[in-house]
């Protein structure tokens, strides 16, 4: 089965992707826009908030709470695994708790000090979860310029994060 694209190129198709191609097809003309649609959760059919991929945060902090209460998962993946798991499960509830967005009121009238790059009032560092946010979007490519002067921001405003998120050079510093 051939599909012609926009610009005349002939695509061979399987039968599994047309069907799939042409459900997507009447899912977006009967819902209008892609961007106009609203994700759900997997687990609890609550509206996603962004950043949120497949589960919200309370749905991924109760699965993981389910697997470290469960001997048999703990027995098969070991203690490592549970350590990790157990890092993750602290971030999630770090993190559950600030999810509401600084509006642009809050975002101005906080000091400069609240930010990890001041000069141009970036990266909020007035909470813990913001923080490691602030850690995690400095890693991104169009921000790799800065992440060393957030990383250090961070770390001497919060560093009790240090132990969890630096670098083995930046925790020889601090020693």
């Amino acid at each position: 089965m051939f599909l012609f694209s926009d610009n005349g190129a002939k695509m061979a198709i399987t039968a599994v992707s047309f069907l799939a191609f042409e459900g997507l097809r009447v899912q977006r003309a009967r819902r209008g826009s892609r961007a106009a649609t609203k994700r759900h959760c997997e687990a609890c059919s609550a509206p996603l908030e962004p950043g949120e991929q497949i589960t919200c945060v309370q749905c991924s902090i109760d699965r993981i709470e389910g697997l470290l209460a469960s001997e048999a998962w703990m027995q098969v993946r070991g203690p490592y695994m549970a350590d990790t798991m157990r890092a993750e499960l602290a971030m999630l509830k770090a993190v559950k708790g600030s999810r509401a967005a600084l509006s642009s009121s809050q975002r101005a009238s906080m000091s400069r000090s609240q930010f990890a790059v001041p000069q141009r009032r970036t990266f909020p560092i007035d909470t813990r979860a913001r923080a490691i946010k602030a850690l995690s979007y400095a890693k991104w490519p169009n921000n790799k310029r800065w992440e060393s002067q957030v990383r250090k921001a961070v770390f001497a405003r919060w560093p009790e994060l240090l132990a969890r998120y630096g670098t083995a050079v930046e925790k020889r510093r601090a020693a």
